[in-house]
């Protein structure tokens, strides 16, 4: 190949990658100017990918908003949707969800922010840092459990639902009421999910350290052959409210392999594959698996695709009423963080395949009815969903709603 070639071959390539481009303006509509506008996460516009959210090479961009508010972000995939996340001094960090480089330019308007503002009881502030001491930015806080003086427990009207850190690390979470202490959920590119417990004004300003965490492998089989694009997903097996980090799902590539990055390590998880991603109705089971420690990669080992179960029933009114149009089935497993709504058809049945030997939950939401005592599988827990093991093809099953008492 001749190097007269290699421009041509680039503008080429450059031509079929379109730029992100829009405008970064403040709440009454002046721009933005020297706004930092990142793409934090992407996704495809179909099916699935083997890729992480945060692991696209277009991630990695970012651009500075000009004396318009305007910016360009150039020759992104067209194939992604991305999470854009904007951050400027003086405002509130702002996300542009599932931006898409094929239409109109993206706007995005900023809130004014002065912490200044606000009292020393009533604020976290602070730095998020690599286990190198270096800032991370676009670091996600979420608060978790916290205690004020309005409010033990968790209130989304109470402290900021989301706050992100600058290009320095720095982030600032605020509180309507004075504030004991806050436990706060972090996440980010490149670092393993975290709970920081028990931040407290008084510490001020917070030091939060985050690190890569652990690799977790494994790859998907049919009668010895790969399965390419299935979804896989992965949830710790603990969900208690003080330590749940989220689920988190990838595709398998050409080679029915997986990879989930970053994850929190020394944790026990479930990994699976997703209810219908697998065509002909097929399934694999769930794995527990223990998560190595920091740095250490885990091999999962392969997942055997058979024919799932399927089960079929129907849906009855105590008062022989028909069921209503649009009504749902909700079918949930008890291990993997997986479920899948069903549609009942207009004499309340329904029909659903490719379901893994596990325990499940299945229930009916009905405005005005609930789901009767007189069903035999109904959950001691739980009265308003049946559970029970899925081993088998069930055809046949019956689950009874009935009026809810006034």
């Amino acid at each position: 190949m001749t190097s007269a070639l290699l421009p041509l071959i680039f503008l080429a390539f450059a031509a079929d990658r379109p730029d992100l481009v829009g405008r970064v303006v403040t709440s009454d509509g002046a721009p933005v100017v020297g706004a930092h506008v990142s793409i934090d996460t992407a996704g495809v516009r179909k099916g699935t990918s083997p890729l992480c959210p945060s692991c696209y090479l277009d991630c990695r961009k970012s651009a500075e908003t000009d004396e318009k508010g305007e910016f360009r972000i150039a020759a992104v995939d067209p194939d992604l949707l991305f999470n854009v996340l904007v951050v400027a001094d003086g405002f509130r960090p702002t996300f542009a969800m599932k931006s898409d480089p094929l239409k109109e330019p993206v706007k995005v308007a900023l809130t004014a922010f002065d912490p200044s503002k606000f009292e020393a009881n009533r604020i976290l502030k602070g730095v998020v840092v690599d286990a190198a001491g270096r800032p991370l930015a676009g670091i996600k806080l979420t608060p978790r459990g916290f205690a004020t003086e309005a409010f033990r427990g968790f209130s989304p009207d109470i402290l900021d639902r989301l706050v992100v850190t600058n290009q320095k690390g720095e982030f600032v979470m605020t509180s309507k009421s004075p504030m004991e202490y806050a436990d706060l959920l972090a996440t980010g590119s490149g670092v393993a999910p975290r709970i920081f417990h028990g931040c407290k004004p008084e510490a001020n300003p917070q030091k939060l350290t985050m690190t890569p965490g652990a690799t977790l492998t494994g790859r998907v089989v049919r009668d010895g052959k790969p399965v390419a694009g299935c979804e896989v997903g992965l949830v710790q097996v603990s969900r208690s409210a003080d330590g749940y980090l989220g689920e988190t799902s990838v595709g398998t590539d050409s080679d029915g392999r997986f990879t989930f990055v970053n994850v929190h390590p020394d944790e026990s998880v479930f990994v699976y594959t997703l209810m219908g991603s697998i065509k002909d109705a097929g399934a694999a089971d769930a794995k527990k698996i223990r998560v190595g420690g920091e740095g250490a990669t885990t091999d999962a080992g392969d997942f055997l695709v058979v024919r799932g179960h399927t089960i079929k029933g129907r849906v009855l009114l105590s008062d022989d009423k028909p069921v209503p149009p649009n009504t749902r089935l909700l079918i949930s497993r008890e291990d993997a963080w997986d479920f899948r709504y069903v549609d009942l058809d207009a004499e309340g049945r329904f029909e659903v395949d490719g379901l893994p030997t596990e325990r499940y939950s299945l229930s009916v939401a009905l405005k005005g009815y609930e789901v009767s005592p007189k069903n035999h599988s109904i959950d001691p827990q739980n009265a308003r969903s049946l559970v029970g093991m899925i081993d088998q093809d069930i055809d046949g099953l019956k689950i009874l709603m009935e009026p809810r008492a006034k």
